[in-house]
C-alpha cells in the first residue's frame, strides 16, 4: 500500500543503517521494526521523529548516545508544533538536541521560530529526504518532467503557478502529482498536468 513521503524516509534510512526502528503504536516486534518496550542496547545515536518532549525523554533513557529531532513539519511559531517546538526549546539546548530539518527553507522557518526563545542556542540542520534511484539507473532522464509527490496543502497550488509560468516557454512540460492520501486530491483539467493518483 501507498504511505507517507515520512515514513518512507524513515524505511529508507532504517535500511540503509541497519538501524532499530522504534513505534510508538507497535505492540509486537517484526524485524527492526520494535515495540517501545523493548529492552536496547546502548545505541550510538538516537533520533527522534517529530516529537520534543520524546526526544528529551530519550535523551535521559540513554545519557551516553547523541540524539537528534527530527522535524518533518513546518514549524511557524503560529502553529501547534512551532508553539512545542518552542516551549521545549530550552530543555532541547541543555539536553544537547541536534534538529535536523528537511529543507533550508524548513531549517530556515525553526530558525525564526526558535529566535525568540533560544537564539543560537540550538544546533538545526538540514538533511533532505533520500530518494531511492537504484531501481531507476537505466531509466532515461526526462528535461521536462516535473513532480510533486507530496501532500497538496505542502505547496502544490504554488507548484502549479510556476507550472503555468515556466510553460510559456516550454510547453512540453510536464508535471506529476502523487498524493499520499491524507488529505483529498485536487482534481484539475489543466494542460501539463497527470494525476497519478
Amino acid at each position: 500500500d501507498p504511505i507517507g513521503g515520512t515514513e518512507a524516509t524513515v524505511i529508507r534510512v532504517a535500511e540503509m543503517l541497519d538501524a532499530l526502528v522504534i513505534q510508538h503504536s507497535r505492540f509486537e516486534d517484526a524485524g527492526r521494526y520494535r515495540a517501545p518496550c523493548v529492552a536496547l542496547p546502548n545505541p550510538t545515536h538516537v533520533i527522534t521523529l517529530r516529537d520534543p518532549l520524546a526526544a528529551i525523554e530519550l535523551s535521559k533513557r540513554f545519557p551516553r548516545s547523541r540524539h537528534f529531532l527530527w522535524l518533518h513539519d513546518l514549524c511557524d511559531r503560529r502553529t501547534q508544533r512551532g508553539l512545542e517546538l518552542a516551549r521545549h526549546s530550552t530543555l532541547l539546548a541543555e539536553r544537547d538536541i541536534s534538529i535536523v530539518c528537511v529543507s533550508q527553507y524548513h531549517a530556515n522557518q525553526v530558525r525564526t521560530t526558535l529566535k525568540h526563545v533560544a537564539p543560537d542556542m540550538l544546533k538545526v540542520s538540514h538533511i533532505y529526504n533520500p530518494v531511492d534511484v537504484t531501481c531507476h539507473s537505466s531509466v532515461q532522464r526526462d528535461p521536462n518532467k516535473i513532480v510533486f509527490f507530496s501532500s497538496p496543502h505542502k505547496g502544490l497550488s504554488h507548484t502549479i503557478r510556476v507550472l503555468e509560468y515556466l510553460r510559456y516557454d516550454n510547453p512540453k512540460l510536464t508535471l506529476y502529482l502523487a498524493n499520499p492520501g491524507y488529505n483529498p486530491s485536487i482534481s484539475t483539467t489543466i494542460d501539463g498536468i497527470v494525476n497519478l493518483g
